[in-house]
This record gives C-alpha cells, sequence and structure tokens, in this order.
C-alpha cells in the first residue's frame, strides 16, 4: 500500500497494518536494539507518532518499507542519545569514539539495498508476492503455505522459484539479493 500526501488512512486501515506488521517490526527494532522490551516500545511509539502525521505524510515508497525504514532510523538515534547518558562511574566500560557520519552512511547505503529490494518485491504479481512473503517474512513452510492459500505445495515451490528468478534479475546482482534476503529472515 501507498500513501500519498494528502490521502488519509483510515482508523480500518491502520488497525490492518498495525496487526500484520507489529511482530516484525519488534524484530526489526529488536535487531537493531538488543532489547525486547525497548523494541516493543519504539514500534509503539513508531505507531503513534504515525497516526499522528498520516495526513502530512507523504510516502514514496510501499508503506510496509517506509515502516522499516522510520522505525530504523527511531532505532539509531535512541542508541545514540543512549550511549552518550551511560555514566563511566557505574558501567566501567570501554567506549569507542562514534563517528557519526559511517554510521549514517551506513545507514543509507544499507537501505537502498532494501529499497530496492522492497521495490522488486512490490513488482511482483500479487499471488507470488503474498507467496514470497509467507516464505520470507512469515516463515511458513512451503505445505502451511499451501494448506493456508488452498494450493498444492509445488504450486509454492514454482511461485517462489519464479519470485527469486524475478528479483535476482531485477535487482541485476546474485550478492546483494542473498545479503538482502538473509536479513530479511533474521529481522
Amino acid at each position: 500500500m501507498t500513501q500519498k500526501k494528502g490521502m488519509i488512512i483510515t482508523a480500518g486501515q491502520f488497525e490492518i497494518f498495525v496487526r500484520d506488521n507489529y511482530r516484525f517490526l519488534c524484530l526489526v527494532a529488536f535487531r537493531h536494539l538488543g532489547d525486547m522490551d525497548i523494541a516493543k516500545d519504539m514500534v509503539q511509539d513508531f505507531f503513534v507518532d504515525f497516526w499522528n502525521r498520516r495526513d502530512k505524510l507523504n510516502i514514496q515508497t510501499s508503506l510496509d518499507a517506509y515502516a522499516t525504514r522510520a522505525l530504523k532510523y527511531l532505532c539509531i538515534a535512541y542508541k545514540n542519545k543512549h550511549k552518550s547518558t551511560i555514566s563511566l562511574d557505574e558501567h566501567p566500560v570501554e567506549i569507542e569514539a562514534l563517528d557519526v557520519e559511517d554510521e549514517l552512511n551506513y545507514a543509507l547505503k544499507n537501505e537502498t539495498m532494501h529499497d530496492r529490494l522492497a521495490i522488486a518485491i512490490d513488482k511482483l504479481p500479487v499471488e507470488r508476492k503474498k507467496i514470497f512473503i509467507l516464505s520470507n517474512k512469515d516463515g511458513l513452510t512451503y505445505q502451511q503455505i499451501a494448506d493456508q492459500l488452498g494450493i498444492s505445495i509445488n504450486t509454492v515451490k514454482t511461485q517462489i522459484k519464479k519470485a527469486y528468478a524475478f528479483i535476482r534479475e531485477d535487482m541485476n546482482d546474485l550478492t546483494i539479493l542473498v545479503i538482502l534476503l538473509s536479513s530479511i529472515k533474521n529481522f
């Protein structure tokens, strides 16, 4: 779903978006923060902020890609803020100098690759995209996908194979594809 400036998301659409993405976004935040309680708080903060600013947003990618990117930057900001408040007397740890420019460059480079993957996935035919997401994002087995969608396991295998082929061709770099797909499962 793409959000255009001035297009207002309804309460029902927002509820579905939260329900469908809460768990995934918690895993994204956890991956960046390493603490599930803080990760859940960050996701909650994102949803509240998103709802409050929904009529002012101009989202150019899919709503899922926007949420993932926005949450990632919230986590980076949280980590930066809390790194500076550590008391050295209470916590005798060695703190490395923070190179903000390097961290931002890394974040932007990584985000560009994730955006490319999100765009490639969005180009898939609807049913193929659904099967691909159930397999890679939701972690369902081929059999579970077949049962859920009422199709044969061979259809699932074929659709996933075609999805990988399309994404590989669309992204034009197998190495990036392997790295990004493995990072989806690690969220």
